[in-house]
């Protein structure tokens, strides 16, 4: 178990919450995962930070729907797949500002200096 889930477990614990775990690595398994929700009736669903969730990101939005948890997720395209909540970062918005100051240092910008310059206002 990760450090980042065992704060959560103990977050939930001190505000006398109980915190379900569900792992799953693969589109079966996740499946499987939310089948056990008609069981558990979780009062909300937190979509943990991993690469495997990430791609399957529109068949856990479709089923969180589906099942009626409410969710929240760690990156704004979750939201933009249709969930309900994100805390977190845009992956396409960070990968279009990396290009920003790529492009910047390929046409002899110094990285130093573009530290302080807002990508928005310069794009």
């Amino acid at each position: 178990m990760s450090d980042r889930l065992r704060k959560l477990q103990e977050t939930a614990h001190t505000s006398g919450l109980q915190l379900r775990i569900l792992s799953a690595a693969n589109e079966q398994e996740i499946d499987a995962a939310f089948a056990t929700f008609v069981q558990v009736r979780p009062g909300a669903l937190l979509v943990d930070s991993d690469v495997s969730f990430n791609a399957r990101r529109e068949q856990i939005v479709a089923l969180a729907a589906r099942y009626g948890v409410p969710a929240i997720y760690d990156l704004r395209d979750y939201v933009a797949a249709g969930g309900l909540v994100s805390y977190g970062a845009s992956l396409s918005e960070a990968h279009r500002l990396a290009g920003i100051y790529v492009g910047k240092i390929l046409n002899g910008a110094k990285p130093v200096d573009l530290r302080s310059c807002s990508p928005r206002r310069s794009s």
